[in-house]
C-alpha cells in the first residue's frame, strides 16, 4: 500500500499540479533548474507541520521473498533498512528546513504559483485532491486482493474538473483547461488514442481532443486537451470514456464512464470547489541531507536524555 500510495501520488501531482507549475512558475524556478519538488516539500511541511519520521519497521524476510519470486529483483534486508534510514533522513530535512524563514522565502520565491496553492483543493493535482484519490485507489487495491478481477468495482478514481463544474478555463494552449481522468490501473498506451475518449459539446457535436497516458507504461492518468488548444467559450461539454482501455497487465476496462463540465461562469454564489480534482515526493539536495541528519541527531539526543533521566538507559 505505501508503495502504490506513492506511485499514484507522483502520478496526480506531476500530471496536474506540476504541469501547471511549469507554465505559471516557468519564469522563475523552472528557468532556474530548481526542483519544484523539494521546494513544495518544504513549503507544505511548514504550512501543515513537520513530521516526526516513523519508526523502523519492515517485514524484511517476507519483502526479500515476494521481490525474488513475483519481481525477479535481488535486494538484501540490510540494503531496505538503508533505505528507510536515509528516508527519515528526507523527512527530517524537510521538517528542519520549514522551519527556517529564510530558506521557505527562498522556495516561496522560486516557485510562487506552486507555494500558494498546495492547499487548495480547487486545484487538481493538490495535495488535498491527490489524498482522496489514493485513498480510493487503498480501496481499489483491497477489492483486488479479496479477488476482483480485471478493474474490479472501482475502474475509475476520480476526474478533474469534477462532475457539473462551471467556469473551467479556455486558455488556449494552457495547463490550466486540462482535463484529466484517473483510473484504478495502469493502463497500455497502445490502448489509448485521441479517440479513446469522446467529448460533445451542448449541441451533441463531436470535440477533436488529444489524449495523453501521462507517464507512458502503466500510468493512472489521462490528460486530455482541446486540439484546437482551447475549449469554446460559454459552452457545456460531455466527457464519455467508452469501456475497452487496457491495463498494462491485460485486463479489459469494462464499464464507461461520464462527467460534464462548462466553460460558463458560474452563477452567484459560486459552487463548493471541486472535490474530485485528484503530490509529489521529490529529490533531495545536500542541504536537505544535513539538516535531516542534524535533526535526526537532536531528536536521538533528546530521547536518550529523556531516557537518562527517566532511568530506563
Amino acid at each position: 500500500m505505501g508503495l502504490a500510495s506513492h506511485g499514484l501520488a507522483d502520478q496526480v501531482f506531476d500530471a496536474m499540479y506540476m504541469e501547471r507549475s511549469k507554465t505559471h512558475d516557468a519564469a522563475l524556478g523552472w528557468a532556474e533548474g530548481e526542483s519544484m519538488d523539494e521546494a513544495t516539500d518544504v513549503v507544505y511541511a511548514q504550512l501543515v507541520g513537520p513530521r516526526e519520521p516513523p519508526e523502523e519497521w519492515f517485514p524484511g524476510a517476507v519483502f526479500v521473498s515476494l521481490y525474488a519470486e513475483a519481481q525477479g529483483y535481488t535486494v538484501s534486508e540490510e540494503t531496505m533498512s538503508e533505505g528507510m534510514f536515509w528516508l527519515s533522513v528526507a523527512i527530517a530535512g524537510v521538517g528542519a528546513l520549514s522551519e527556517q524563514e529564510e530558506v521557505v522565502a527562498e522556495y516561496q520565491r522560486q516557485f510562487p504559483w506552486a507555494s500558494a496553492h498546495l492547499t487548495d483543493s480547487a486545484v487538481p493535482g493538490s495535495p488535498p485532491c491527490e489524498g482522496e484519490l489514493v485513498a480510493l485507489y487503498w480501496q481499489a487495491l483491497w477489492d483486488r486482493l479479496q479477488g476482483e478481477d480485471g478493474f474490479g468495482e472501482r475502474p475509475y478514481l476520480g476526474n478533474a474538473p469534477a462532475d457539473g463544474t462551471m467556469g473551467w478555463p479556455t486558455t488556449e494552449n494552457h495547463p490550466d483547461a486540462l482535463v484529466h481522468v484517473v483510473v484504478s490501473r495502469g493502463l497500455a498506451p497502445s490502448s489509448v488514442s485521441d479517440t479513446s475518449v469522446v467529448v460533445t459539446d451542448e449541441a451533441g457535436q463531436d470535440v477533436p481532443v488529444t489524449v495523453r497516458v501521462f507517464y507512458g507504461e502503466a500510468s493512472h492518468v489521462l490528460n486530455i486537451a482541446p486540439a484546437s488548444g482551447a475549449w469554446a467559450a460559454e459552452t457545456d461539454f460531455t466527457v464519455d470514456v467508452p469501456a475497452g482501455l487496457q491495463s498494462f497487465d491485460g485486463a479489459t476496462l469494462e464499464s464507461a464512464h461520464r462527467f460534464g463540465f462548462s466553460t460558463r461562469p458560474p452563477p452567484e454564489p459560486s459552487p463548493e470547489p471541486i472535490k474530485e480534482a485528484p503530490g509529489g515526493c521529490g529529490g533531495g539536495s545536500a542541504g536537505l541531507v544535513v539538516f535531516g541528519l542534524s535533526a535526526l541527531r537532536r531528536r536521538a539526543s533528546r530521547r536518550a536524555h529523556s531516557a537518562a533521566a527517566s532511568g530506563k538507559v
